[in-house]
Order: C-alpha cells, then sequence, then structure tokens
C-alpha cells in the first residue's frame, strides 16, 4: 500500500511541479463606464520570432484567462468587441508560474482588425499562395499560376512595405505598396496601406484617391468597408455627400 503510494507521489510529482511553472495571463475587460464587457475577444499574438496566435473570450463579469504554458513567449495582447474600437497592448512576457494581470478599457467606436493582425494574415497568404501557385503550374494550368504568385508578391510587398513602414522609411514603404497594388489592383487593404503613407508624405490628395479606392474595393465585405471608411473619415473627415447631411 506504502509503495502504490510513493510511485503515484512519483508519477503526480512531475506533474505538479509542471502545473506550478505555467505561465498565466488574466485580467477584466471593462467599457468606458468600467462596466464589465461580455464576450470580447482577446487575441494573444506572439512577438519576434515567435509565430503563435491564440484566443479567448471574457465571461460574464468581463474576466479573462489565458494559459500561456511552459515557454517564455513575449505577447502582444489585441481585444475586439463589436461597438468598441480595439484596444492593444505589447511586450507582456509572463515569467515562469507568474499570473500576469493585464486589464483593458474599451471606448465606444467600431472594432477593425489591427495591421499586426492584418501582416500576421499576409504572411500566411504569401505562403499558401505560393504553394497554391506551384501546384498549378505542376498542373499546366498556368495563367492560374500567374494569378496565385502575383498574389503571394503583392503579400511580400506589403510585408516589405510594412517593414519599411516601421522603421520610418516612408519612401521605401510607398514604392513597396505601390508595387503589391500592381499586382493586386483590387485589394482594399493595400490601396488603404498606401494611402497612409501618401498622407504621412503630404500627398493627401492622393492619399484620399486612394481611400476611395479601397472602400469601394471592400463595399463586397462590410466589415472591410467599416474599417476603411472610418480610417479615411478619421484622417481627412466626412465625404462630402455625409457633410452634406449633417
Amino acid at each position: 500500500k506504502f509503495l502504490l503510494i510513493a510511485v503515484l507521489i512519483g508519477f503526480l510529482a512531475p506533474a505538479m511541479n509542471a502545473q506550478d511553472q505555467i505561465r498565466r495571463i488574466s485580467g477584466k475587460i471593462t467599457d468606458d463606464k468600467g462596466q464589465p464587457v461580455v464576450g470580447a475577444l482577446i487575441v494573444f499574438q506572439g512577438m519576434g520570432n515567435t509565430v503563435r496566435i491564440m484566443t479567448c473570450k471574457t465571461n460574464t463579469r468581463g474576466d479573462y484567462v489565458y494559459l500561456a504554458g511552459l515557454l517564455s513567449v513575449t505577447y502582444r495582447i489585441i481585444v475586439h468587441k463589436e461597438g468598441f474600437t480595439p484596444a492593444w497592448k505589447g511586450n507582456i512576457t509572463p515569467e515562469d508560474a507568474e499570473a500576469k494581470e493585464e486589464n483593458f478599457q474599451l471606448q465606444p467606436g467600431d472594432d477593425f482588425k489591427t495591421h499586426w493582425e492584418m501582416e500576421y494574415q499576409e504572411a500566411n497568404a504569401a505562403s499558401s499562395f505560393t504553394i497554391a501557385a506551384t501546384k498549378l503550374m505542376d498542373a499546366g494550368k498556368y495563367d492560374e499560376a500567374i494569378a496565385e504568385s502575383n498574389k503571394a508578391l503583392a503579400a511580400l510587398f506589403a510585408l516589405v512595405g510594412e517593414s519599411n513602414l516601421r522603421l520610418g522609411k516612408l519612401e521605401e514603404a510607398r514604392v513597396a505598396y505601390e508595387n503589391a497594388v500592381k499586382c493586386q489592383p483590387e485589394k482594399p487593404e493595400y490601396l488603404a496601406n498606401l494611402g497612409v503613407i501618401l498622407n504621412k508624405l503630404g500627398r493627401s490628395k492622393e492619399a484620399q484617391e486612394m481611400f476611395k479606392r479601397a472602400v469601394k474595393a471592400g463595399s463586397g465585405d462590410p466589415n472591410l468597408y467599416k474599417n476603411y471608411y472610418e480610417l479615411g473619415k478619421r484622417l481627412f473627415g466626412a465625404p462630402q455627400e455625409e457633410n452634406k447631411q449633417k
């Protein structure tokens, strides 16, 4: 009997020690009045060389808990909820057995995907488009292979543009995004990002034109349309038609 207990303890001890070392991130999501936000989507995005995307949602008290595991990872946390603008924090690295608390207060407004989330999508898109193009070429479907290759090139140009933008190299970012638009002229994300860069360069008329194209290109997707319409409005004000109605 004592031997059996000793064996069980021997098996359970490593598991208990591992559980003790698990990193946790938790917190509360509230609105601008301090009330809990139920069902908010919490996105945990690995930063640096760590490619990791995990999500969870808040409970009826606005609380969330994420078990970050045993590995040391630096996260960016992004919070989404319909009717509120996204909130985020970066460089969050829970230590061994640490229960890190990160609270967020959301402000009323429109939800949209952050550029970090779009970047992640583009990196995955470049890989998937390249694989698809290779399969189509092997199958002798060359026109379709060219179309998929252009999508892959556009995604890569967009990544180059975003990297240059973060480095403050606006001209290089502009050239990269212009190439992305050439490869995929009707991609609203590329048009809108090019509009942001042109606006930063003081080329507001060209920037407004890009946002008009982005809104038009995204009109089939209500979420995309809302994203780029609101971003353009924040940068340039409401369109003339909307101003007349007010």
